[in-house]
């Protein structure tokens, strides 16, 4: 038996597929191109981050400026039994952006700390805040729009 078959390209999938384990050797597997095709705008802050599931861990007060939908500025207490808006000065300052990127999981709220993307007030927060949003897989969508 001869397999023809020099090459095989998968177009658009997720990045943490197991495509490389299912070869025989992984290396032979290579990513030439990654595109996002995914992005989250929140216009209802409130209502997305109370639908939303969290990891464990202690709470988290979140600030989150929104210049163009000012009534989603506001502070949130975040932890794992859910979301909702509150009174207390905010632990992390972040804009709306941000809080999409979070909201999907895909990136750490210490790396948009790092990045200065994230205003901190209590770096005990930071650590609490990665585990609260952090996601067994990353966000992915397989569809273009």
């Amino acid at each position: 038996r001869l397999d023809l078959v020099t090459e095989v390209v998968a177009a658009d999938r997720p990045l943490d597929e197991a495509l490389p384990w299912w070869l025989h050797d992984a290396r032979a597997c290579r990513i030439d191109r990654v595109d996002d095709d995914l992005w989250v705008r929140l216009v209802d802050v409130p209502r997305a981050l109370a639908a939303r599931g969290y990891g464990p861990g202690e709470p988290v007060v979140l600030e989150v400026r929104d210049p163009v939908l000012p009534e989603n500025s506001g502070s949130y207490r975040v932890g794992p039994d859910g979301a909702a808006p509150c009174a207390e000065p905010g632990q992390l300052v972040l804009d709306a952006d941000v809080l999409g990127a979070l909201y999907l999981g895909d990136v750490l709220v210490s790396t948009l700390a790092a990045a200065n993307r994230v205003q901190v007030r209590d770096e005990a927060a930071v650590e609490r805040a990665d585990r609260l949003f952090a996601s067994v897989r990353p966000p992915w969508c397989g569809t273009p729009f």
